[in-house]
């Protein structure tokens, strides 16, 4: 140990470390085995170097308190430096990740961004950017756009994702009761509010914070006049090729009736097997439930649980990834998730046709 006491915070790998150097003065650059601080300083570095990589917005004080709290204590380093820790990369960076998530940060809009074709009953966007691992975080709100939604909502309700969950299976099971006879609109009803039980009791999906690159498509949608307002839906699909992705986005007029399972128009699949047949690969398919708040019933919107035309379509298609969001949070169902509710759907169907 080349260098420890009390104004020592943590050490570093720097014994007998292969590096650039030389052992001959004045002679040309080699490798060659070292050791000593000017070793052991350089590991350090390229774990903060990491951890700035992964969450650009982190602090000062945040870099200090997680490389200390995430090293390997040993008995060798006991009452020899402040943390008796050497450090741990791995463990630093899961703990900058777990911190990028609490936080969030911002995510600016794409700069580039093409309009694939525009009329009164639709609107569709592709945008192209880099395959950052920052874009599956959780999505911090700055833009006024997005603040004046967020204000619009919890001016009108203070519930959760999960409570709005519980308030679509309460009205989904009053309409049900109200249905006297057997019909395929009861039918479709009961195969909802079973499905979102599932969801609500954590037996399927995933609820997490609107991501970066979820939440590009949906600030979209809330830039369009007055889009917000209305229950209307966009389409997405989620591509990846190499460092690159690209979205691909739907957005209907709102005097539409909502496609929800149907799929996009022309326009939006030609370019879709444009980019299939140049090696894109569909990684997400990504659907908005939006808040509105004048539903005689008492549903407010905003639910996260996927109807069965969403499930029927997501199986046939095989995306190995859903998601559905109301623009504050989102739920991801894995391919085998959207399989076994497909499944559900098929013997409730059978089930109730015998």
């Amino acid at each position: 140990m080349s260098n420890y006491g009390p104004s020592v915070d943590i050490a570093a790998p720097g014994s007998e470390i292969f590096s650039t150097g030389s052992s001959i003065p004045n002679s040309i650059m080699n490798y060659v085995s070292a050791s000593g601080t000017s070793l052991a300083a350089p590991h350090v570095t390229g774990v903060v170097a990491l951890m700035i990589e992964l969450f650009p917005q982190i602090t000062v004080s945040e870099i200090k308190f997680i490389l200390l709290n995430s090293t390997d204590l040993l008995p060798s380093l006991q009452n020899k430096i402040k943390s008796s820790g050497r450090i741990n990369a791995s463990k630093a960076l899961n703990q900058t990740v777990q911190l990028r998530l609490k936080k969030g940060f911002d995510c600016p809009l794409p700069e580039n961004k093409r309009i694939l074709d525009e009329s009164e009953d639709s609107l569709t966007i592709e945008w192209t950017l880099n395959n950052d691992g920052r874009l599956w975080v959780a999505h911090k709100p700055l833009e006024k756009n997005y603040k004046d939604y967020l204000n619009w909502v919890f001016t009108h309700t203070s519930m959760t994702s999960i409570d709005s969950l519980k308030k679509y299976s309460l009205v989904t099971g009053r309409a049900i009761e109200q249905e006297t006879d057997d019909s395929n609109y009861k039918i479709s009803l009961q195969k909802s509010y079973e499905m979102v039980q599932k969801i609500i009791n954590g037996k399927i999906g995933k609820l997490h914070r609107l991501s970066c690159v979820e939440s590009i498509p949906f600030r979209e949608y809330i830039r369009l006049p007055q889009r917000y307002l209305f229950f209307s839906e966009f389409y997405t699909l989620i591509l990846k090729r190499d460092y690159e992705i690209k979205i691909i986005s739907q957005f209907i007029n709102p005097k539409q009736i909502s496609f929800s399972g149907s799929g996009p128009n022309k326009t939006f699949n030609d370019e879709l097997s444009f980019l299939l047949e140049n090696n894109w690969k569909v990684t997400h398919a990504l659907h908005n439930h939006p808040y509105y708040f004048d539903n005689p019933n008492g549903d407010f919107g905003g639910n996260l649980g996927p109807s069965e035309p969403d499930i029927i379509h997501s199986f046939k298609e095989s995306f190995p990834e859903v998601l559905i969001t109301n623009g504050i949070d989102s739920i991801s169902l894995k391919q085998p998730e959207v399989k076994e509710l497909y499944n559900f759907i098929k013997d409730e169907t059978k089930n109730s046709t015998e």
